[in-house]
């Protein structure tokens, strides 16, 4: 290296060095005015300091909780069943079993206990099912009221409320298994069991609240209405399915008319109790099976005709009527 280029160099970096001191002198010079400083002070003061005993925040606590709930679906199954299992151990689940509307243990029948039992139903049949025998559970609860003339309009109103929702519920349900199971006609049984139900209750229901000796209760029964309804529009179901694999004609014939058998022979070993209340019960339990034979000789008919979706519907329904007098006979009789 020559002497010129080593010169060069020291005269640069003696440049850049003076450079970096008199920016150095130029930060140390910056200094803050008095009302900065003023302020600076203010906000330091007014900051809260956190105590060193300060509580720290639980794992465990709620939204933790909750959060491990919806991650973990067995987490939450497990929840649910201590649940169910510390609320079953106790004395009110044994009276909310048993209550009716206007109890105190009432919502906490329909709320928590049959929304909890349904959780542990997982085939869609069986959950169909299950909220089928809930609208029968209502009917049943409003018979109990009426037989006692105690089914005033607002037990009527949380009654048919709650219709309305187990109707919807298994709407969804039935059109869920026609999806799945379109060939297997489980739909037809679940339906058909529903709107014998609902009729047949809705008749017992109607005689009891005009038998009522009570001037303040209402004769006619919303429920009723609101029972045969829900059991029209459950029925319906079965119309809107298209392409379904034909059932046996002959095998849902029997099946009719064996209904018809078992309700005749309730019939006959009923006839000894003459009281008024038992007399229209069996006066409508004959009007459910004339009803129920005078379908299975349309059926016969549009068969022969080769309308085999008309006679299948008209076997269904005669297949809910015989059904409905044989509910008639079991229940309206045990009532009075």
């Amino acid at each position: 290296m020559t002497i010129p280029k080593i010169i060069k160099i020291d005269m640069e970096e003696n440049m850049k060095n003076e450079k970096l001191n008199n920016g150095a002198k130029e930060i140390r010079a910056v200094a803050m005015t008095r009302a900065e400083k003023e302020r600076m002070l203010q906000n330091i003061l007014n900051s809260p300091v956190p105590s060193p005993f300060a509580p720290i925040a639980s794992p465990f606590a709620l939204v933790s909780f909750m959060a491990k709930i919806q991650r973990s679906r067995f987490f939450s199954y497990s929840i649910v069943a201590c649940l169910f299992l510390f609320v079953s151990a106790g004395g009110i689940v044994s009276a909310s079993h048993s209550s009716l509307p206007g109890s105190v243990f009432y919502p906490i029948k329909v709320q928590v206990l049959e929304p909890l039992a349904s959780i542990f139903t997982f085939s869609l049949e069986e959950r169909a099912k299950y909220e089928s025998k809930l609208a029968v559970t209502r009917m049943l609860e409003a018979e109990i009221l009426a037989n006692r003339e105690e089914l005033d309009t607002p037990k009527q109103n949380i009654i048919s409320g709650l219709l309305e929702n187990h109707t919807s519920i298994l709407g969804k349900f039935i059109s869920q298994i026609q999806e799945t199971n379109l060939a297997t006609h489980k739909d037809n049984d679940i339906v058909i069991d529903f709107q014998a139900g609902m009729n047949a209750h809705a008749e017992i229901l109607d005689i009891l609240n005009k038998d009522n000796n009570a001037p303040e209760l209402p004769r006619s029964s919303k429920i009723s209405d609101t029972a045969r309804a829900s059991a029209v529009k459950i029925r319906s179901s079965l119309m809107n399915v298209k392409n379904r694999p034909a059932c046996s004609y002959a095998d849902h014939k029997n099946k009719d008319e064996s209904l018809i058998t078992d309700a005749v022979k309730g019939i006959n070993s009923a006839a000894n109790d003459s009281s008024p209340t038992n007399q229209e019960i069996i006066d409508a339990t004959n009007q459910k099976i004339d009803k129920a034979r005078q379908l299975i000789q349309e059926a016969a008919e549009d068969e022969e005709r080769g309308d085999n979706d008309s006679a299948h519907s008209k076997l269904l329904d005669s297949e809910s009527s015989a059904k409905e007098a044989g509910i008639l006979l079991k229940t309206g009789l045990k009532l009075r």
